[in-house]
């Protein structure tokens, strides 16, 4: 089956070369939703935004992010949620954690 868009949830720490990853990650998605993960190190999702291209949303809560992602996917849709590692932590601890993970294959 066809992936019809690509959401990313997106947070990183700002000590981090986030504007690469951005970049990198840029071609393959359609909707940004960027994100800021619990810690002082974290970027804010205005910085985030500063450099992103594309339609974006922000939210400051990982489980916040996680949950309108779920909202805007169809069944056609993929999800990424990436940036840092305390990002995918906290996306791991969320309530829809296990929605997702039945998403894997």
């Amino acid at each position: 089956m066809p992936r019809k868009r690509t959401i990313c949830v997106f947070g990183s720490a700002a000590d981090k070369d986030y504007r690469r990853m951005i970049r990198t990650l840029a071609p393959h998605v359609d909707f940004w939703i960027l994100t800021k993960a619990r810690g002082a190190r974290s970027c804010s999702p205005e910085d985030l935004a500063r450099h992103v291209r594309r339609a974006a949303v922000m939210t400051y809560e990982v489980s916040a992010a996680v949950g309108l992602a779920r909202e805007l996917a169809g069944g056609q849709d993929l999800v990424l949620c990436t940036g840092s590692f305390y990002v995918a932590g906290e996306v791991l601890e969320t309530d829809q954690s296990s929605v997702l993970r039945s998403r894997i294959r």
